[in-house]
């Protein structure tokens, strides 16, 4: 009888301890899962999972516009076809303080050497507007960053330029610069045609703004860009969008949470203040945390750069211009004659044309004019 009741109590021993060992591993894994877990409370009219449909062919606090499409396994915001745009947003405002917003998506499609244009994340005021900052409307008021996979600069070439932006609505976005001198700051990764998951999230506690990216599938969290002074307020609105131009890929959201955010540990809250202290001492006004503000603005905005290739969306193809973009792609020498032959064609075609012109006037007005004085009685 000891024996029995000494096993049953070993059993459920065994079989507490287990049941404490999934409560600190959810979803049956370990740390590599755990990472993508949202920090805090998760709230789930800002969130999206599938199945995306609840009732007929609606989504729950989320629409889709343009050319997005909503499948079982994806919403594709684009398809891998020239000149289409699409996004999704969130009907509720967001009015949490502090909030961060995991995001896992999937671009990809055909091009090897040439592709994009790219997607964005949005905060902002206004939302369901297409426009021509990767999809959506430009003179946006909020948050915009933008997953960049056009290859404008020779330097791009390790990967997407990623770049985030704070816009009062007043700024329009530079296409010939790609934004580089509107950033608060960027980074360079290559997520496009990967065969695994890729995330990112963005947080924004305290006045500061991360962007954390995992696009290796190692399950660790890769900082794109920490940045203080960040003035965003209560009440704007989630939503991504994409767009392709002459190039093309395809760009599926996957999922979407927004959560409470976890905490800023003392070294972020140091380097915070700092940021603070410096912005104060060249002169910026900056509210306290306390402080609710109305309008977003950044302290901080990177220098000009100097940017090199066409304007993205002005590109026309001619021969000069498919040319560079070539060039771009590494294709071809910019200086290379490789297309000089096509001059000859153009004349010929001219010549054959002038002749036949010609022709057509050497007949009408010598031969016919013979032929009738000919007839005539």
């Amino acid at each position: 009888m000891r024996v029995v009741v000494a096993v049953g109590i070993l059993a459920l021993v065994v079989v507490v301890a287990c049941g404490q060992d999934m409560k600190q591993q959810p979803n049956g894994g370990g740390a590599q899962k755990d990472n993508f877990e949202p920090s805090g409370f998760v709230f789930q009219q800002h969130s999206l999972k599938k199945p995306y449909f609840s009732k007929g062919m609606t989504m729950a606090f989320w629409d889709f516009i343009g050319n997005a499409v909503v499948t079982d396994d994806y919403i594709r915001l684009t398809p891998d076809r020239q000149s289409k745009r699409g996004a999704i947003w969130n009907t509720r405002p967001l009015t949490m303080k502090d909030w961060e917003v995991t995001v896992q998506f999937k671009v990809h499609g055909q091009g090897q050497t040439l592709f994009g244009d790219g997607f964005a994340f949005w905060f902002t005021q206004h939302r369901n507007s297409l426009g021509q900052v990767f999809g959506s409307r430009d003179k946006f008021s909020g948050l915009g960053i933008f997953f960049d996979t056009y290859n404008n600069q020779k330097a791009y070439r390790n990967g997407a330029y990623i770049s985030g932006m704070v816009n009062d609505g007043t700024i329009e976005y530079d296409h010939d610069q790609d934004g580089t001198h509107q950033e608060i700051a960027s980074c360079q990764e290559n997520f496009r045609n990967v065969d695994h998951d890729t995330y990112f999230r963005v947080s924004y506690v305290d006045r500061t703004l991360r962007l954390l990216v995992d696009f290796d599938n190692k399950g660790v969290w890769k900082t794109c860009f920490f940045v203080g002074d960040i003035f965003l307020p209560r009440g704007l609105h989630i939503g991504m969008s994409a767009a392709t131009g002459d190039l093309a890929d395809n760009h599926d959201i996957i999922s979407v949470w927004t959560a409470v955010p976890a905490a800023l540990s003392n070294e972020d809250k140091a380097f915070a203040e700092k940021w603070t202290i410096e912005d104060k001492a060249s002169g910026k006004e900056i509210p306290s945390l306390s402080e609710e503000v109305q309008k977003p603005f950044a302290a901080r905005m990177a220098e000009k750069r100097d940017h090199v290739g066409e304007q993205r969306k002005q590109t026309k193809f001619n021969i000069n211009n498919l040319k560079k973009l070539r060039h771009q792609a590494g294709d071809v020498d910019v200086n290379s004659t490789a297309f000089d032959g096509s001059w000859i064609l153009y004349i010929a075609i001219i010549v054959i044309v002038v002749a036949g012109i010609g022709g057509i006037v050497y007949k009408t007005q010598v031969l016919d004019k013979k032929s009738a004085k000919r007839f005539e009685f």
